[in-house]
């Protein structure tokens, strides 16, 4: 702005003649009435006012001194004046100096304009801005610095001026080069000096409209990639597709696509599948056969396969791409590509890409960051896919397996009382999972009556008590049918060993238990049948050893007998004859013996005249006798309840067998014989040993259970 002051008329400094007029003014008025009054207080003289002048002398002397003494007092006061003057000047053009310091340091143009629309003045600001020079701002109008205005355009701004005083609007602003720009334009009218002026200040809002539009850029991106986080959230088979429609209006580019690879060596990267969506007008990628199986050698360079590793982006112009790698898009008629991997569980599972047919375009790093984050939530998605895919298939493999198995589980909570039944826990307990309602009351209603006190205090004792809970019981289907179930579960508790619940399985062992009866029924019959047997070969066996002892035994000792006699009347006549009655003599004795030893153990005699422990204590010391380099002890109770001949018989064969499977095939050092009763409960029962082997010392240890 021109360095030049103008000062309001109240303030402009006084002349020389004026500070005279003021001095003459002074004497001429004030001297009369001064002199009369003068005149009045002395008394001395009766005047009669005709002129200014009279003549006594020492009048004219004592009014020339009144008139220098005025004079004296007028230039004093004009000095007073014009040193407040001078003050109120200094003080008015600091303030200017000041005005024009601001001015000038303002970073927003300033100007000073004209009725007509030319420029009167100009701060630093708008020279920098427009890029002239104060000389040439000053000699141009609005209409040369703004493309937005013309003359008549002016003429109606400048009419609406008093009619709303101040006025902010926005217009354009023309650089010397010739680059326009848009600008936000304070306007304020006023008069000064008669005349009116506009005083603009224009600011520079380029980078606040390039704010404006990356925000608005950004809000945009942000919508879109909420609506893509809520497409890839719908329980849908297009969420996918419905996820890419929104990336592409975000993006505003011709196609995006997905590609999902499969789970094949690196050297060979195969597409499992893939998603498009295109733009009006253009054509897809992904309906060419290439894109649809096979591997991604086909449709991708070997180049972009490891930078997509190495999770780096592939974008850029068509045209600064290698020339291998132009031939497969400018085909296809891409001209710019932009594509991000994407990680699914840490490993590279694909890539999402962006195609311009359009444009080129340098990609800006708001779509870089949307494609980014859209990779990242896709591998979110498909990592996630592939989990629930998993554990579906896991849930329908176990229960697949717990319905081959009846075997469900359930878990129940204590604090809402909620139980949560797996599916075979519906099918075992034979009600509708969409109509029965799971709880522990429910639960208890589905046990037999006669089974329920036993199923709560057992639920009781594992809660509060510390028991294992595992449990066989009724329960009863709606049709009134029962089934067998066998439970078994664990209780839950938090940091302070505060039961929180209790999960668990349950089977149905209701074919178990039909079968276990059935079991139990064939033991008793076989054992019956075995008893049967039993007494029947002991039946057998007595009267063979009846027979043997009646019939042979008597047999035998009529023949020994009569040979005896023979040998006695003819034997001393014949050598010959008493050799052969001696050895006729010793087989008959030895098959007495061997009778004697087939009766006993067909049935020994001590058995039936002494019992069972006076039996088996000959018969280990028989066996001692016969087998001497082999030490046998044997421990026995000093009394046994009474037994049955069969239990009897069976306990003595036991020990019999098992001392003559020892004589033949262990080639024992040391045998033990322990023979014992154990009580326990209700029943007598007798455990049957078996033999434990060692490599140096081989025992044998009997027990015998009826």
């Amino acid at each position: 702005m021109e360095k030049t002051a103008e000062y309001p008329s109240n303030q402009r400094p006084l002349r020389r003649h004026t500070w005279m007029a003021a001095l003459l003014w002074t004497g001429v008025v004030v001297t009369p009435p001064l002199f009369l009054f003068l005149l009045n207080r002395a008394g001395d003289i009766e005047l009669k006012f005709q002129s200014v002048f009279v003549d006594p002398g020492w009048i004219h002397t004592a009014l020339d001194l009144l008139i220098w003494l005025v004079g004296l007092l007028g230039i004093i006061v004009v000095m007073k004046w014009r040193q407040r003057e001078d003050w109120q000047l200094s003080r008015v053009q600091q303030e200017l100096q000041l005005t024009q310091a601001a001015v000038e340091q303002m970073h927003d143009s300033l100007f000073l304009l004209g009725k007509d629309g030319c420029i009167r003045s100009v701060n630093r600001a708008a020279i920098r801005n427009l890029g002239y020079t104060r000389q040439e701002l000053l000699q141009m109008r609005v209409m040369d610095i703004n493309p937005d205005a013309d003359k008549t355009l002016w003429m109606k701004h400048w009419e609406r001026m008093p009619q709303i005083g101040s006025w902010t609007f926005e217009t354009h602003h023309r650089r010397k080069g010739g680059e326009i720009f848009p600008v936000e334009v304070i306007s304020s009218r006023f008069w000064h000096g008669g005349r009116e002026y506009l005083l603009s200040i224009a600011r520079d809002i380029s980078q606040h409209r390039k704010t404006e539009a990356l925000l608005e850029r950004r809000l945009q991106y942000v919508t879109r990639l909420s609506a893509f986080s809520r497409g890839l959230l719908q329980p849908s088979p297009d969420a996918i597709p419905c996820a890419l429609k929104h990336l592409l209006e975000a993006t505003v580019a011709s196609r995006v696509y997905l590609a999902q690879v499969g789970d094949t060596p690196d050297q060979v990267v195969s597409i499992a599948s893939s998603h498009e969506q295109c733009a009006p007008a253009v054509e897809p990628r992904f309906k060419e056969p290439e894109f649809q199986s096979g591997s991604l050698q086909v449709s991708s360079p070997q180049r972009w396969l490891r930078v997509l590793r190495q999770n780096q982006p592939v974008l850029g112009l068509v045209d600064d791409l290698p020339a291998e790698e132009q031939a497969c898009l400018l085909e296809r008629g891409v001209l710019s590509i932009l594509i991000m991997p994407i990680w699914i569980d840490k490993k590279w599972g694909g890539y999402i890409g962006l195609d311009d047919v359009w444009n080129k375009r340098d990609w800006l790093d708001g779509e870089v960051d949307v494609l980014r984050t859209a990779a990242e939530m896709l591998g979110v998605y498909l990592s996630h896919e592939k989990a629930e895919t998993t554990l579906r298939n896991s849930e329908q493999r176990l229960s697949e397996a717990q319905r081959i198995a009846h075997i469900g589980s359930w878990e129940w909570c204590l604090h809402d009382n909620s139980l949560v039944w797996s599916d075979e826990t519906y099918r075992i307990f034979g009600v509708d999972p969409d109509r029965f309602v799971t709880s522990y009351e429910g639960f208890l209603e589905c046990v037999a009556p006669d089974d329920r006190e036993r199923v709560r205090a057992a639920v009781d004792a594992a809660l509060w008590e510390g028991a294992v809970y595992s449990i066989d019981h009724r329960i009863q289907h709606p049709d009134g049918s029962m089934r067998e179930v066998h439970e078994q579960g664990e209780v839950i508790f938090d940091g302070s060993n505060n039961p929180l619940g209790m999960r668990g399985s349950v089977q149905d062992v209701t074919r178990q238990k039909e079968t276990e009866q059935q079991l139990q029924q064939l033991l008793k019959q076989n054992q019956r049948l075995h008893r049967r047997s039993m007494r029947i070969q002991e039946d057998d066996r007595k009267r063979l050893a009846h027979e043997l002892h009646d019939e042979m035994g008597q047999l035998l000792s009529a023949i020994k007998m009569d040979v005896a006699y023979i040998q006695k009347k003819w034997g001393h006549n014949s050598t010959e004859l008493a050799s052969v009655t001696a050895d006729i003599q010793d087989i008959v004795f030895q098959g007495i013996q061997g009778i004697r030893e087939i009766t006993q153990r067909l049935r020994p005699p001590m058995l039936d005249q002494f019992g069972l422990l006076d039996a088996i204590q000959e018969l280990v010391d028989k066996w001692r006798q016969r087998n001497r380099d082999t030490k046998i002890s044997l421990s026995m109770v000093d009394e046994i309840p009474r037994l049955s001949d069969l239990q009897e018989i069976s306990l003595y064969r036991c020990v019999q067998e098992g001392l003559t499977n020892i004589s033949r095939h262990a080639q024992a050092d040391y045998v033990t014989v322990s023979l014992g009763l154990r009580m326990n409960g209700w029943y007598w029962p007798w455990r049957t040993m078996g033999v434990v082997w060692t490599p140096l010392r081989p025992m044998m240890v009997l027990d015998c259970t009826d």
